[in-house]
């Protein structure tokens, strides 16, 4: 079940939530009552047009504190609010005072750890303690220091539905995002969501409009496939927006997360059951061919992936870098049988000198590491240019293949393009449009391929490995377009 929680300062803002929590059809308006004023809190339950959950959550209750939230839970009680919610931490006599002054109202047993996500045989236990109360739903709630944690959430969901516990259970934290948006899958009762993108009542809280209408998150279900991309950092990726959007449009039972993890083995280990496939950026490009007993030969001749499909046991890698840059050659001439300076030296430079090679260019290669550089260039017998600022050399055409703008990058543009010999550039990083690198080839008249357009040849290739369905391209370019401001 879908719930919207607020903590409202005033009548007013409660009311925005109703309005909010009607429009994305969430069965539960949680009010947080710790902050507010009698008044309000009275008018607020006085109003009937929805059922809701009354939350005090605070980590140190004195007597004081106490009385008061039995007062106010009493009169919550007595209004007949759907639920209360307990704090499993409030003690046995606590809790249970509260339990025998709930009458026709349900009570919903909270736990929660703001610092830490404790192993799943602690986890496990505690919601056998918790059980024990027997409340109507029982609330887990921890704090992911690694995206592998998430894990630990969806074992917890399966035990407790194999044991028939309504359990509600995420972790928080922008690290717990995953397990919010995916809880469904695995049996969570609850999803807890929030009014906008900055009015979250705990961390991690995803607004509802972004569940409902990204995430398809009335669709989630237990036959639900899971696919995600790896990578850090994940800001500028924008795969989510793409695949999630794809799925609506073609009725596909998929959601597509971003899993933030700086270990490629551990990540793998960890969730290598649970997803069907996984985009791949920086830094595990190349880390990623490891892993599988056999890789593809045109894997292995690229020498990175950043595509991987989860079938029967086995894992299977793709490049589509590689596909999406040789499509775009393909369309035109100007990226064919030309001088091609690439600055950088990383997995997607790789995709992009083996899809060039092809296409008879003489490639050059710099990068500010100029090792890598020196490695690439000898793997490939393409030529490395270790100091462009004393040569006397000249390119048609320029490829930015680092992740983003850096002084090296645009310095060594600007030498370049005073040559006047540039007719096109292309950059491959998903950067605004009008990035420090594009600018400076506007000003030389340059054609521009933008890191847009190279993400959108290799994102559609992508979708249809990962589902055999393919997708309209102007109505996805129109989609990214108008949302490619929204974050994970």
């Amino acid at each position: 079940m879908l719930v919207l929680s607020c903590s409202p300062k005033n009548f007013s803002e409660y009311f925005n939530a109703v309005k909010t929590a009607r429009k994305y059809s969430a069965y539960l308006l949680e009010v947080r009552i710790e902050n507010i004023k009698l008044k309000v809190f009275y008018d607020i339950l006085q109003d009937k047009s929805t059922k809701k959950i009354i939350t005090f959550r605070k980590e140190n209750i004195s007597k004081t504190t106490f009385s008061r939230i039995k007062e106010l839970y009493h009169t919550a009680c007595q209004c007949n609010v759907k639920f209360i919610d307990i704090d499993f931490n409030w003690g046995k006599k606590n809790i249970n005072e509260l339990i025998l002054q709930s009458q026709k109202s349900k009570i919903i047993l909270s736990y929660h750890d703001f610092f830490r996500t404790t192993g799943f045989a602690e986890l496990k236990r505690i919601l056998e303690r918790m059980i024990k109360v027997k409340a109507d739903v029982n609330k887990i709630s921890v704090y992911a220091n690694s995206i592998e944690e998430n894990e630990k959430i969806f074992r917890l969901l399966e035990y407790a539905q194999k044991n028939k516990i309504k359990l509600a259970a995420h972790c928080m934290g922008e690290l717990g995002k995953v397990s919010r948006i995916l809880g469904k899958k695995f049996g969570s009762h609850l999803t807890y969501s929030s009014v906008t993108e900055n009015s979250e009542t705990a961390a991690g809280q995803l607004p509802i409009e972004k569940l409902v209408k990204i995430f398809n998150h009335e669709q989630i279900n237990r036959n639900t496939k899971i696919f995600g991309i790896i990578g850090k950092p994940l800001e500028q990726s924008k795969s989510w927006l793409f695949h999630n959007y794809g799925y609506s449009i073609r009725n596909i039972n998929a959601a597509y997360v971003n899993f933030l993890t700086e270990n490629v083995q551990r990540f793998v280990k960890t969730f290598q059951n649970y997803i069907g496939g996984l985009s791949v950026t920086i830094p595990h490009k190349e880390k990623i061919i490891f892993l599988p007993k056999e890789v593809p030969s045109i894997v292995k001749h690229i020498g990175s992936a950043n595509t991987v499909l989860f079938k029967g046991g086995k894992i299977h890698l793709s490049n589509t870098d590689y596909l999406g840059m040789k499509n775009l050659i393909k369309k035109n001439l100007m990226l064919q049988n030309r001088n091609v300076l690439i600055i950088g030296a990383g997995g997607t430079a790789r995709a992009m000198i083996y899809a060039l090679r092809e296409f008879r260019n003489k490639i050059f290669i710099t990068n500010r590491t100029m090792q890598r550089a020196k490695l690439l260039a000898e793997e490939f017998k393409i030529i490395l240019l270790d100091n462009i600022g004393k040569k006397d050399l000249y390119f048609d055409v320029i490829i930015n293949a680092t992740p983003g703008e850096n002084k090296y990058l645009l310095s060594t543009t600007r030498r370049v393009l005073e040559k006047g010999s540039v007719k096109l550039i292309m950059d491959v990083a998903l950067n605004s449009f009008e990035s420090k690198f594009i600018s400076l080839a506007k000003k030389h008249n340059c054609k521009v391929i933008n890191g847009f357009d190279f993400f959108l040849e290799q994102a559609h290739i992508q979708f249809e490995l990962f589902t055999k369905s393919n997708l309209p391209r102007n109505k996805m370019r129109k989609y990214l377009l108008k949302n490619f401001n929204k974050s994970f």
